[in-house]
């Protein structure tokens, strides 16, 4: 894992993000994740940035920003700017974020995927480092992946607490 020293690290752990409920399976596999960090001696706790329910009102103003005046895209740089200091003064505490990737499983191939973006968006809007990686299965047979987010130019964190979680719940298997 290179020199991350992953028992020194201090990871915030939710699984709900009050947009989009997780499934008990999904919910159930971030916990495992974070059960398995803690047998590892990584400090985790149950914390979630409040900025990230601001992350759909923030890319949605992005995505139309042709139509926008220069005032309101003034506007727009100016909330986002705040959303992204926001989240920067969350992870004060924290070297990394663990939540999970979608509220839902993997869907089989070819099948329609209502995706949403909500548990990945805030950190596509601050920039920061993800690693998803499968720590679970639903009762179908579906990969369930978790998110490791870690703080600007952490890439080496994310990574190590990703590869942390998947040596100890299995890696990657092909679905059933």
């Amino acid at each position: 894992i290179g020199e991350v020293q992953v028992p020194t690290l201090r990871v915030a752990m939710f699984v709900d993000d009050k947009i989009d409920p997780p499934t008990a399976a999904t919910a159930g596999t971030v916990e495992a994740a974070a059960r398995a960090l803690v047998s590892l001696g990584v400090g985790v706790e149950e914390a979630m940035p409040e900025a990230i329910t601001q992350s759909w009102a923030i890319t949605r103003r992005y995505w139309g920003l042709s139509d926008l005046t220069g005032e309101a895209v003034e506007q727009l740089y100016a909330d986002w700017d705040r959303f992204r200091s926001a989240m920067l003064g969350f992870m004060r505490d924290y070297d990394a974020i663990l939540c999970p990737a979608d509220a839902h499983p993997a869907h089989r191939h070819g099948e329609g995927a209502d995706l949403k973006f909500n548990y990945t968006l805030p950190y596509s809007l601050s920039g920061w480092p993800c690693v998803v990686v499968r720590a679970g299965v639903s009762p179908e047979g579906l990969p369930i992946g978790v998110q490791v987010v870690a703080r600007p130019w952490r890439e080496d964190v994310a990574v190590a607490v990703a590869q942390s979680i998947e040596l100890a719940l299995g890696g990657w298997q092909p679905p059933a």
